[in-house]
C-alpha cells in the first residue's frame, strides 16, 4: 500500500511540474566581443564588454493567469565561469510600465532584454578588448531569469544564437 501511494505521488509531481511557467529563449544576440578601442572614435558603451541581446518567450501553461511586476528589475542573466556564479540585471524592456502585465491562462508573451553582461563582476577590465575566451566558457552556462514575489522561471536551452 505504501509503495502505491509513493509511486503514485510521484506521478501526480512529474505532471505537475510540467503544466508550469515556461521560459524559452528565442535568440540569444552576442556583440562587442572584441572591443575596438580607437582614440578617434566615441561610442557610447565601448569599452564595456561584450553585450548580449535576449529576445524570450514566457508561456503559462497554467489554468490560472499569471500577472508580471513590470516596475521591477526582475530579469536577470545567470551564468558560471570558472565555478564561480554570477547573476546579472538585464533592462527590462516591457510593452507597458506602471502596471502588472497579465499573461491569461494557456497563453505566452515575447520580451526582449538586454545587458553588458560582464560589466559590473570582475570579468569585466576596462582596457581589455577580447572577451572571446570569456564568452566560450560562459555562454554554455547562460539562463535568462524571471523572478518575482510570486514565481519565478529559468530558461533550459537557446533555441538560437547570432554573433555581431
Amino acid at each position: 500500500m505504501n509503495k502505491s501511494v509513493l509511486i503514485m505521488t510521484i506521478c501526480l509531481l512529474s505532471v505537475t511540474k510540467s503544466i508550469a511557467q515556461i521560459l524559452t529563449v528565442d535568440e540569444l544576440i552576442v556583440s562587442d566581443i572584441k572591443v575596438k578601442n580607437d582614440p578617434n572614435i566615441i561610442n557610447e558603451g565601448n569599452g564595456n564588454g561584450p553585450h548580449i541581446r535576449v529576445v524570450f518567450t514566457l508561456h503559462n501553461n497554467t489554468k490560472e493567469d499569471i500577472f508580471l511586476d513590470m516596475d521591477l528589475i526582475n530579469v536577470l542573466a545567470c551564468f558560471k565561469y570558472k565555478g564561480k556564479e554570477y547573476e546579472e540585471d538585464m533592462i527590462w524592456q516591457p510593452l507597458v510600465k506602471g502596471i502588472n502585465l497579465k499573461i491569461p491562462s494557456n497563453n505566452s508573451m515575447k520580451f526582449s532584454t538586454s545587458t553588458y553582461i560582464f560589466l559590473g563582476t570582475n570579468l569585466w577590465k576596462e582596457q581589455k578588448e577580447d572577451y572571446t575566451l570569456e564568452l566560450l566558457e560562459t555562454l554554455p552556462t547562460l539562463r535568462i531569469k524571471y523572478r518575482d514575489a510570486k514565481f519565478e522561471v529559468v530558461s533550459t536551452a537557446i533555441n538560437d544564437v547570432v554573433i555581431k
